[in-house]
């Protein structure tokens, strides 16, 4: 280990005179992943003093990976304008397959400094606000998973996104996470489509989780071999920004973290409601949705048990109720729980009535 390695302690006069440059209000450093980029760039950042979109504890970075995957894999500048990045910095050593430096020109141009070992970017302006954006990983599909794999994606505010997924596998479970809460569980056997409208609580970035329930382990035998699931199709589309994010509470351990309603509707309303379970759910707990017409009269309803769940577990619930016959006019929708043979709501955890009223919907 002698002589000890050293490099010389000087930063590079263009990126130093960022200090003096109040256009630049935070730099990205690329690649992101590699465990040696963020001590790099807190080396030059005593010198361009300004904020760093990664920075370093514990021996790496505490950014969060949906945010830097998503700006680092689009760099689009609208994302980057709304996290503040004006100045993208490219780390040659650490960008070993050379992919990220090929992307880096392609999207921002050519660099305003450049040396053996960094590359320094102007982020062009952006004449538009953020738009929902997703990033599905591992990027090159198909691929075959044996305990899980993130998704990445970007929301400009609160609402819904449809997830449309094709899976294969061999009566399989696979486990849909957003941001390490379940959204719910499937079955894959052959081929499977899935199809679901995702929650979306609030701007900003976001991670989808597909897992095995159980993950396939080690083998310790050279005949077992591992039941995986492969990934054929992985998509997110659709942004909707109606939605209700007030999270509501009820006694006996559930919860209803989201719910979607369309404004409009004709023939049949289409809602979907995330549910969430403190405690275990049983087929004697019946979830109800409720259609009345302005005078209070029921005109349409779908009570229906969702299941046998454990504590911990969620589920995201499509409910379709038709509308057939129903006259032009406005209805109010409102859904709860009750446990069969009582048909009493159950409350609310305040102590409040446990019918929930998601909102109106004018039928045309």
């Amino acid at each position: 280990f002698w002589p000890f390695p050293v490099i010389p302690g000087i930063v590079p006069e263009p990126i130093a005179a960022l200090s003096a440059d109040d256009s630049v209000r935070a730099v990205l450093d690329v690649p992101w992943e590699h465990l040696l980029t963020d001590k790099d760039a807190m080396f030059l950042q005593t010198a361009h003093e300004k904020p760093l979109i990664g920075g370093h504890v514990a021996r790496r970075t505490p950014i969060d990976p949906a945010r830097a995957t998503m700006l680092q894999t689009t760099l689009d500048p609208t994302l980057l304008d709304a996290a503040a990045v004006d100045v993208v910095i490219l780390h040659k050593r650490w960008d070993e397959s050379g992919a990220a430096g090929i992307f880096t020109r392609q999207s921002l141009g050519e660099p305003f400094y450049e040396d053996d070992t960094l590359a320094a970017f102007r982020v062009p302006g952006a004449d538009t606000a953020a738009q929902a954006e997703f990033i599905p990983a591992p990027l090159n599909l198909p691929v075959s998973i044996e305990r899980s794999a993130d998704s990445y994606f970007y929301a400009p505010e609160s609402g819904w996104l449809e997830l449309d997924a094709q899976l294969h596998g061999d009566g399989r479970a696979v486990t849909l996470w957003l941001d390490h809460m379940p959204l719910d569980t499937v079955t894959v056997t052959g081929d499977t489509e899935i199809r679901l409208s995702v929650p979306v609580s609030s701007a900003g970035y976001h991670t989808l989780t597909l897992s095995l329930e159980p993950p396939c382990l080690t083998p310790l035998d050279a005949t077992l071999e591992c039941r995986t699931v492969e990934i054929r199709q992985l998509q997110l589309t659709g942004f909707e920004p109606a939605a209700r994010f007030d999270a509501l509470a009820l006694e006996q351990g559930v919860t209803l973290n989201a719910a979607y309603l369309p404004e409009m509707a004709s023939d049949q309303i289409t809602l979907w409601l995330w549910w969430l379970f403190d405690q275990p759910r049983t087929s004697d707990d019946i979830r109800f949705v409720h259609v009345q017409g302005a005078d209070g009269q029921l005109v349409a309803q779908k009570d229906q048990p969702l299941g046998v769940f454990a504590a911990g577990e969620g589920q995201l619930d499509r409910v379709e109720i038709p509308l057939d016959d129903l006259p032009a006019g406005d209805y109010r929708i409102t859904t709860g729980w009750y446990h069969y043979p009582d048909t009493a709501p159950i409350d609310q955890a305040d102590g409040d009535s446990g019918v929930i009223e998601l909102g109106w919907i004018t039928v045309e």
